[in-house]
């Protein structure tokens, strides 16, 4: 009865911790190593590296950041989930196979995909993901709004390299703890106060 009791209770914690094991949530981008380049009038011509960061509550690329060469106004700021451009109005972005930035994560979670916010006062044309670690936006040819002020582009970043919850590493421990115990219980070889050899 005993052995019944355990066997069940051991079969029952695994399959808990097993799936358990499936909760996870999603590595985002703070604490992350990232490097914002800008490219113009293609992907091969550097205009300016603003050079590494650790993606942090603050704004990784103040104003300043860039030279006037790209926009002196042009400021950068990664969260744990977006990408945020924000710049002087009005303007415009030169035409080119490519005028944007490229963000490369040098230490972090894989990108998966990113697209651009429909309520950003401006977006690129294009949004791609390169090698799981590059997010290139090609604003080429892209208008600012007309009216003086600062406007922002938003970018929502989905990342990978999913991490398991505490709560499903505590489970599954649970579970093999028990499968452990019955385990143990089970191999054990019946004794006898007696011994049947003379």
């Amino acid at each position: 009865m005993v052995k019944f009791t355990l066997h069940k209770l051991a079969q029952f914690a695994l399959a808990l911790g097993i799936l358990a094991g499936g909760g996870t949530v999603n590595a985002g981008l703070i604490s992350s190593n990232v490097d914002v380049a800008i490219y113009f009038p293609n992907t091969s011509s550097l205009c300016f590296d603003a050079g590494p960061r650790i993606v942090s509550s603050s704004v990784e690329y103040p104003i300043g950041s860039f030279p006037a060469s790209c926009n002196a106004s042009i400021a950068v700021d990664i969260t744990d989930g977006k990408f945020i451009l924000s710049l002087d109005a009005p303007g415009s972005f030169q035409s080119g196979s490519f005028n944007g930035f490229i963000m490369t994560v040098l230490s972090g979670p894989t990108l998966l995909d990113a697209s651009a916010e429909s309520g950003s006062a401006f977006s690129p044309v294009g949004v791609s993901i390169k090698n799981g670690n590059q997010l290139l936006l090609n604003y080429q040819g892209v208008v600012l709004p007309s009216t003086p002020g600062r406007v922002s582009s938003f970018i929502d970043i989905r990342t990978g390299n999913a991490v398991p919850e505490p709560a499903s590493f505590a489970l599954l421990g649970a579970g093999l703890a028990a499968l452990i115990f019955w385990r143990r219980t089970r191999g054990r070889a019946p004794r006898y106060k007696h011994s049947l050899i003379g």
